[in-house]
């Protein structure tokens, strides 16, 4: 999925959203996704876009770590320090980086890390650039959700109780929990659209194929619905897992409150009866949520894709970049290039001012200097005349 957004301004305008069907397109690797990924920003007018890369979740880790209050001073050390923890007993190389949130009302300063190996990063990387992909950034797709669910839904800012958000994929999907504008937890769940066609196939006694039409159909019986939440059933468990994992490290003040709010989105936002089946596990409102679109009310499929273009324009809330420093400094350069050339354009016009000036002043004093010579022949003409006539006087004075 993709999403173009342009910055003019403090307004963000969306350019366009695609999707690149790898299975249709018949794409079965990374290594053919970066081959065909240039020309497919190409055809959709995008070919000199910066890039801003996704990092699925189950690749890279995050954690919302509290510091003592007045760390201000030492918070690149102390966030340095708890990577290592997270890092563990690897020797292998981190790249991490951190977020900051408001403090608490205790004082605390809250902050979120983001690490990913940087083997990991550089392999990415370097396919896409020789790919000729423009790199921008990379950024973690749980915090990428996060930012565009803080983005389009504002009001969200304004809830500080445990919200979760869940993004259902092909393959995986991603939950995500907030609370304010703090990200609370996140991780990666292996259940996905092609784990519940195939158990709903199972229990239908058909083929994935066959069973896709019961699966996205609106009009559900009481039988159907049954068979739908038994093949969720795998969703839940991952989900209730992964609170109970958050909840056992969470601030008990925060970890013990129920969720307020279920947001829904990603390709298996369509599965029949999904947003209803949450709303009945956690006992709280669940809403389909996804980025508005001329055509249709919202896309659930471009929530993360929004948020990773968010960051690639610096207008995302949570901006935790995992790119090496030469895609950082790369960026960079590209983004001053203007900057260069206007002030080379200046400089040249800077120049070419002075130099008429002084081919001005030049001129003027070449004339100047050209009438006095001219003066100056003439009077050459006029002193023989001068010295016949004095020579004339004095012979006259001595008669």
């Amino acid at each position: 999925k993709a999403v173009a957004l342009t910055r003019r301004g403090n307004r963000v305008d969306c350019d366009g959203m695609q999707v690149l069907d790898c299975r249709a397109e018949g794409i079965l690797d990374d290594t053919e996704v970066r081959t065909e990924l240039k020309a497919w920003l190409k055809k959709n007018g995008w070919g000199n876009h910066e890039v801003t890369v996704g990092v699925p979740q189950f690749l890279a880790s995050t954690e919302t770590t509290e510091f003592p209050p007045g760390s201000d001073r030492n918070l690149d050390e102390m966030v340095a320090f708890e990577t290592q923890n997270l890092a563990g007993l690897s020797e292998e190389a981190f790249i991490f980086d951190y977020q900051r949130f408001p403090p608490r009302a205790q004082g605390e300063n809250a902050v979120l890390i983001g690490i990913c190996r940087e083997s990991v990063i550089r392999e990415r990387a370097d396919g896409l650039t020789e790919a000729g992909i423009q790199l921008a950034d990379f950024a973690i797709a749980g915090t990428a959700l996060a930012a565009a669910y803080f983005d389009l839904y504002p009001k969200a800012l304004a809830n500080t109780a445990p919200q979760l958000i869940v993004d259902i994929g092909a393959e995986s999907s991603t939950a995500v929990i907030v609370a304010g504008e703090e990200v609370l937890y996140t991780c990666s769940l292996m259940f996905g659209t092609d784990r519940y066609l195939k158990s709903l196939a199972q229990a239908l006694d058909v083929t994935p194929k066959q069973a896709e039409p019961v699966a996205w159909g609106a009009d559900l019986g009481a039988t159907d619905q049954a068979t739908c939440a038994a093949a969720a059933a795998p969703l839940h468990l991952e989900l209730q897992t992964a609170i109970e994992n958050w909840r056992s490290q969470e601030r008990p003040e925060v970890g013990r409150l129920q969720f307020t709010q279920v947001a829904l989105c990603g390709g298996g936002a369509g599965i029949a009866g999904m947003e209803a089946l949450l709303a009945s596990w956690f006992g709280c409102p669940a809403e389909i949520i996804g980025v508005p679109t001329p055509g249709e009310a919202h896309s659930p499929r471009h929530m993360i894709a929004y948020g990773l273009a968010l960051q690639g324009i610096d207008k995302s809330r949570l901006h935790v970049s995992l790119a090496p420093r030469q895609v950082r400094w790369m960026a960079k350069r590209r983004r001053r290039f203007p900057q260069l050339a206007t002030a080379a354009l200046f400089l040249i016009a800077l120049v070419a001012m002075v130099e008429f000036r002084t081919f001005v002043a030049r001129s003027a004093q070449r004339t100047d200097l050209e009438d006095k010579q001219r003066n100056i022949d003439r009077c050459n003409l006029i002193v023989p005349g001068l010295e016949s006539t004095d020579q004339s006087i004095g012979f006259h004075q001595k008669m």
